[in-house]
């Protein structure tokens, strides 16, 4: 794929539908009475991830495009892999409890703090902050779905807090659309 003005014409629009794609879907959690039949569901779980992979693998070829360490275009790549092997768990596999479900989990846990790490190594100094400001948001949104759920349970937050958490879940598509935008700025300069 291309890195130029043309690619990341299609790619904004992409983003965006990813955005409108998981702000409908946070919204649905935050209205739990309001239930989705089971084929929407997955139809929107694919929307959902096919976008985000798509727009993160262009991600990818914009930080070679750059110059950027290669291990750095690697992560991305093995970012993107293990958010399609999440998307078929998910698909596949009821969420249950057992050592299987989070043993997974937990690997896909350790890719994205991989992933996030790999963020902040970004030197180009045009797109670096907002990589870094990516990296910050995905982070608070990974440790508010993880440590969220758990509090609740354990009483320590009420539901209210856990639409704050659902709504925490926006920031990354929004950093990734200012992430293509500023490219397509820099790319414009050269």
């Amino acid at each position: 794929m291309k890195v130029n003005q043309k690619t990341i014409s299609y790619l904004i629009p992409i983003a965006f539908i990813h955005l409108i794609l998981v702000a409908f879907v946070v919204s649905i959690k935050i209205l739990k009475p309001f239930q989705i039949p089971l084929i929407a569901n997955y139809t929107l779980n694919f929307l959902i991830e096919s976008t985000y992979l798509i727009v993160i693998i262009y991600l990818s070829y914009v930080l070679t495009y750059l110059n950027e360490k290669r291990f750095i275009t690697i992560v991305f790549q093995i970012y993107a892999a293990t958010g399609l092997l999440s998307f078929i768990r998910n698909l596949l596999v009821e969420p249950s409890i057992n050592e299987a479900y989070f043993f997974i989990s937990f690997i896909l846990l350790i890719v994205v703090i991989c992933f996030i790490i790999q963020l902040f190594k970004i030197k180009n100094p045009v797109i670096a902050p907002y990589f870094k400001l990516l990296a910050l948001t995905m982070l608070f949104s990974t440790l508010f779905s993880v440590i969220g759920p758990i509090l609740m349970v354990m009483h320590y937050v009420g539901r209210s807090v856990l639409i704050y958490i659902k709504v925490s879940d926006l920031l990354p598509p929004g950093i990734i659309i200012l992430i293509l935008y500023k490219t397509s700025i820099y790319l414009t300069g050269q």
